[in-house]
């Protein structure tokens, strides 16, 4: 795995959203890989948002849409459900699968904890046990967290 940061800075961002998606200086960063049409990645955006609330200052949060049909390449539908869902993770758009091809997981929602090393720390493929999963990803991130 090589070439993620590079990749990850080459995506589109959503609503020409220019700043650097990596917003703080952290070891760590957490991409969330979701799609319009996925019911399960809606449904877990809210536990999402408030992982990003307690921890935006010690890890970057981003958002990676990845369109798995024809419709989920309207701008227009993701839209809607960023702003219905009140996302304020920067959000990439991964049109082409050019990110999730990196981590090869296969499925949505997909989530991954990447160092700047580039290394994966951790990832979740799927719904089941998200909240679980953060409480982990909170365990592991609090050595960082209590370093600040």
């Amino acid at each position: 795995m090589k070439n993620i940061f590079q990749t990850l800075r080459s995506l589109e961002c959503w609503n020409g959203y220019q700043a650097d998606v990596l917003e703080n200086d952290s070891e760590h960063t957490f991409l969330y890989f979701w799609s319009v049409s996925c019911g399960y990645c809606k449904e877990i955006l809210p536990a999402i948002q408030s992982f990003y609330e307690e921890m935006k200052n010690q890890v970057n949060v981003v958002g990676v849409h990845v369109p798995i049909c024809e419709e989920d390449l309207d701008v227009s539908g993701i839209d809607k459900v960023i702003l219905s869902h009140k996302i304020v993770t920067p959000i990439l758009l991964d049109h082409h699968h050019d990110l999730f091809a990196i981590f090869q997981m296969g499925f949505l929602p997909s989530f991954v904890l990447i160092h700047t090393s580039e290394d994966v720390v951790d990832k979740h493929i799927g719904y089941e046990h998200v909240q679980d999963w953060l409480a982990h990803l909170h365990s592991i991130l609090a050595p960082v967290k209590s370093g600040n």
